[in-house]
């Protein structure tokens, strides 16, 4: 019979036109044209409270190197965001304090037998004492050396510096005495701390301040600090008692024993250092285990009423 033929046709290959944009659409998802964006904002991170300010007003020439130094360095050590005047640049005026005080939370004030005859410590004062007042600021007094007697009826040494500056400014600015005056005895009839009379600081004084501060704190927002980790870990434990083994080896043994060949071996210098950091790691378990009682710190007993009598002169 006859043959078939069959034909095949392959249409050219031809370049695919990408489909222009609908721009009605476009204008459609959009008021002003622009692409249509989500209500929705990605979230960030919290916001972190800052750490609460405290204030520290004293006069320096009767406290900067004693008291007020163990006190700083009490806080600074447990992470309490503590303010003085070295803090501040050299030439700064007394607004610039004013502004620190008003950023902080709470105040320290620190009566000494000098402090009153200072104009920028009783700005300071009368600065605090507004605050207080209103409301804003949480004031801790420290009588060091002085009564709060002293402070309230302007007595002794204090009252003698009061009268110093009082005669300096009664002509040029009356108005700062009153004003100085007036914010002397609402401060000192707070319930604060006092020192020993016998010249020196009682060393739990500064750690006083900061517990009775740390029992403000702890209520405020982002006032709780963690304390500073003092325990020392398993690696330095080695480390000490390997030096330890060490020395004993080259220095010790040879003095007290006759025999020092034991001090000498591997199993000495490894040994050694390895029952420490067990015998470390036994206690440190029974400590977690176990943990002593956390008891919350409470305001300070002592206050005016329970202050002592100067020493007779």
């Amino acid at each position: 019979g006859g043959q078939s033929f069959a034909f095949y046709i392959y249409p050219s290959r031809q370049r695919v036109n990408a489909k222009p944009p609908n721009r009605e659409k476009m204008a459609a998802s959009s008021s002003h044209g622009e692409p249509k964006r989500s209500n929705q904002e990605p979230r960030g991170r919290p916001r972190r409270v800052p750490r609460p300010q405290v204030f520290v007003s004293f006069r320096g020439v009767d406290v900067r190197e004693t008291l007020v130094k163990q006190v700083v360095n009490t806080f600074r050590f447990r992470g309490v965001n503590v303010f003085i005047d070295a803090n501040e640049r050299t030439g700064m005026k007394l607004q610039n304090l004013f502004r620190r005080i008003e950023q902080s939370k709470m105040a320290v004030v620190i009566f000494s037998k000098r402090y009153a005859d200072s104009d920028w410590c009783m700005e300071e004062l009368a600065k605090i004492d507004e605050l207080e007042k209103e409301g804003k600021l949480k004031v801790i007094p420290v009588f060091y050396k002085v009564t709060p007697s002293d402070v309230k009826n302007l007595r002794g040494e204090f009252g003698e510096g009061f009268e110093r500056l009082k005669t300096e400014f009664a002509d040029k600015e009356p108005e700062k005495v009153l004003k100085w005056e007036a914010s002397l005895k609402p401060i000192a009839e707070i319930k604060g701390l006092c020192s020993h009379y016998n010249g020196k600081i009682a060393p739990p004084l500064a750690h006083q301040i900061a517990d009775d501060v740390q029992v403000w704190l702890n209520e405020m927002p982002g006032g709780k600090v963690k304390p500073r980790e003092t325990k020392m870990t398993t690696g330095e434990v080695v480390f000490w008692a390997f030096l330890a083994a060490l020395l004993c080896r080259l220095f010790i043994s040879p003095l007290f024993f006759n025999d020092s060949k034991f001090f000498k071996t591997r199993e000495w210098l490894v040994g050694f250092p390895t029952v420490v950091a067990i015998l470390f790691r036994i206690k440190t378990w029974k400590d977690k285990k176990n943990p002593p009682p956390r008891t919350r710190p409470t305001p300070s007993t002592t206050g005016p009423a329970a202050a002592a009598p100067p020493p007779p002169s």
